[in-house]
């Protein structure tokens, strides 16, 4: 006879709860590999988890492990130097120092 729960394959699936540290900067698409956390077999398998990361939030669009946003600077501004309140990741409120002389397009860094 066989067994009504594994269908005689000698395993039964049984849904478990785990615990992933997903890196900051992780691709969309990328593997994250869960040594021992697989099937139950001797030695246990790994845990293969493929990442899902789309972007929900149209403020900002990702490049790699970069993610970018438009911020409007007067002409003054660029000039003469100043700063501007931008949105950042957390959905709160930075401050980008322009410095005198940027160029329009210019790219700065936020950390």
């Amino acid at each position: 006879l066989m067994c009504s729960k594994c269908k005689g394959k000698g395993r039964e699936a049984t849904p478990r709860q785990v615990t992933v540290q997903v890196p900051a900067g992780v691709q969309d698409g990328a593997t994250i590999r869960l040594l021992g956390q697989g099937d139950n077999g001797d030695p246990p398998g790994n845990l293969l988890i493929r990442v899902s990361a789309p972007n929900t939030n149209p403020e900002f669009r990702r490049d790699g492990a970069d993610l970018y946003s438009d911020a409007t600077i007067s002409l003054t501004e660029l000039s003469e130097g100043g700063s501007v309140s931008v949105t950042t990741v957390d959905g709160g409120q930075g401050s980008l120092k322009v410095p005198q002389g940027t160029k329009p397009g210019a790219y700065m860094r936020i950390k």
